[in-house]
């Protein structure tokens, strides 16, 4: 069965071959919900008829060879071929509908693909095109091709840089992109609301624990009581935790609830480290309690890639890795994450935590593990809300209808040393239900509360307006932000204090949560 984004990609093909001069498509599809099918549509319904070929940029080579597997899918049968390319070969298509290579070998030699390009009609595929920054190399090397091409797809998970830096080629309202309807441009939206409603991924919840660090820096020792409330150092401190004794504890935690839940499910392991030299101290660690386990943190190399595939064959069910638990490891059958990572790029920590959302017959949901540090709860709770509505949302329906069939640095500690660390208190699971006193705990600063309700009445506003039709989208966002500003004391959302915030957040969730 179709999903929502991929019909909808299909309706903008019969747009194009109706004559409509589209050029641009920006498609946000939330990572796991099938966005890897959108170029075998487009070959599909476009190749012979307005195009000749299609170019699929990647940013790594385990998606270049996935890519070829997609073409060899029931859901939408085709004879079109794509060839996944080192990029500075002779005759890179070698007869195929197109190829696929990665950003790096086109930044490598962009004459090729320049040339290549220019030969003929192509439909270039930018996949997870936040990898290219404005004003980088890589934005260069791409230029003269999407110049060259008669239809360009933006397509990505996560339409955001952890570095603040802006996407190339794509234009922005304020700090994000611009998802507004233009002439020549198409945007397709696929929200993790949206896949949760249709069944294509699992939800996942998340369990954290707090802990202290102590570490020497210039002779002198320094800690942290708790992760939870640390600002100054935290860096430090979070690096100290994952490369001593917090971690494993947390890791522990992780295996025994993951051991129990294989009773109902064989599902994998994925432990995410620091680096790779605890990558290989996990490892050893693994081994030591009889846990056989494979580990892979070479991007991109071919022990990384037997690796993936032997735990996703179930030669062994646990995989430790450092950055790649990103776009390209997809394995379906993982139920828990270790998230060890010091890593707090949100854009990053979500692609993370959806190596575990995949949908497997049997899997019901995924389990993330990790620190209990301020800048990881402000991840996942975003995260939890939006699934929050989703599952209200599909509870109500079926009560209706019935039941429905980056980086693997080094942690940059330099000039310091980790000393020890230690667990406190017990796993807590973060959300609990959708209101939002449960949220409220007293070791979480009024900032970050502020973020959170903040972004949750920002999330749920986008929620209600992509459900709207489209004429009565501007009324409905006018009545949206009339109730928070009068619940929030006739202020503007990003002055509300925290009081304010708590108000308007309930006055919308209680007037447009419940119709959604």
């Amino acid at each position: 069965m179709l999903r929502k984004h991929q019909i909808e990609m299909m309706g903008v093909c019969k747009e194009i071959l109706a004559g409509k001069p589209i050029n641009t498509v920006i498609a946000s599809v939330t990572p796991g919900g099938g966005k890897s099918l959108l170029p075998v549509i487009l070959t599909e319904m476009l190749i012979t008829k307005v195009a000749d070929k299609l170019l699929w940029v990647v940013p790594r080579n385990s998606l270049k060879y996935q890519g070829e597997g997609d073409f060899i899918n029931d859901i939408v049968p085709t004879k079109h071929r794509l060839r996944a390319a080192n990029g500075n070969e002779h005759d890179i298509t070698r007869g195929y509908s197109g190829y696929i290579t990665t950003y790096q070998a086109i930044g490598q030699n962009p004459e090729i693909h320049a040339i290549e390009t220019a030969k003929q009609r192509y439909i270039v595929f930018l996949d997870e095109p936040h990898h290219v920054s404005e004003d980088s190399s890589w934005e260069k090397a791409l230029k003269l091709i999407i110049e060259n091409s008669i239809l360009t797809i933006y397509a990505s998970g996560t339409l955001s840089r952890g570095d603040g830096q802006k996407i190339a080629f794509l234009d922005y309202a304020g700090h994000h992109v611009d998802l507004g309807d233009k002439d020549r441009i198409r945007i397709i939206k696929y929200s993790r609301t949206d896949a949760l409603s249709e069944n294509s991924i699992v939800p996942v919840k998340f369990h954290t624990l707090d802990g202290s660090a102590e570490w020497s820096e210039k002779g002198v020792v320094k800690k942290t009581e708790k992760l939870s409330t640390t600002y100054e150092d935290k860096g430090k401190a979070l690096f100290t935790a994952l490369s001593t004794e917090y971690a494993y504890q947390l890791l522990n935690t992780c295996i025994h609830h993951w051991k129990e839940s294989r009773k109902t499910f064989p599902g994998r392991l994925l432990i995410v480290a620091p680096n790779i030299e605890i990558a290989k101290e996990y490892h050893s660690y693994l081994g030591q309690q009889n846990i056989p386990s494979l580990i892979a943190t070479s991007e991109d190399s071919p022990s990384a890639r037997k690796a993936i595939e032997s735990t996703r064959k179930g030669v062994v069910a646990v995989l430790v890795t450092v950055a790649m638990a990103y776009e390209g490891l997809s394995i379906k059958q993982i139920t828990h994450i270790a998230c060890l990572t010091h890593i707090r790029s949100v854009p990053w920590l979500e692609q993370c935590f959806a190596r575990a959302n995949r949908t497997c017959e049997g899997k019901t949901s995924g389990f993330v593990f990790g620190p209990k540090d301020t800048r990881f709860l402000e991840a996942i709770w975003t995260i939890e809300n939006e699934q929050l509505l989703a599952l209200k949302d599909k509870d109500e329906r079926e009560k209706e209808e019935g039941p429905e069939e980056k980086g693997s640095g080094s942690g940059g500690n330099k000039g310091w040393e980790p000393l020890k660390s230690s667990v406190l208190g017990h796993i807590s699971e973060e959300v609990t239900g959708p209101d939002l006193p449960e949220y409220t705990h007293d070791d979480i600063p009024p900032s970050v509360q502020e973020t959170i309700l903040r972004t949750q009445i920002r999330r749920l506003r986008s929620v209600v307006l992509n459900r709207t039709r489209a004429g009565n989208s501007l009324s409905t966002a006018r009545v949206f932000d009339r109730t928070a500003r009068k619940a929030g004391g006739g202020r503007k959302l990003s002055l509300m204090d925290l009081d304010e915030l708590y108000r308007a957040w309930r006055a919308v969730d209680e007037r447009f949560g419940g119709k959604l």
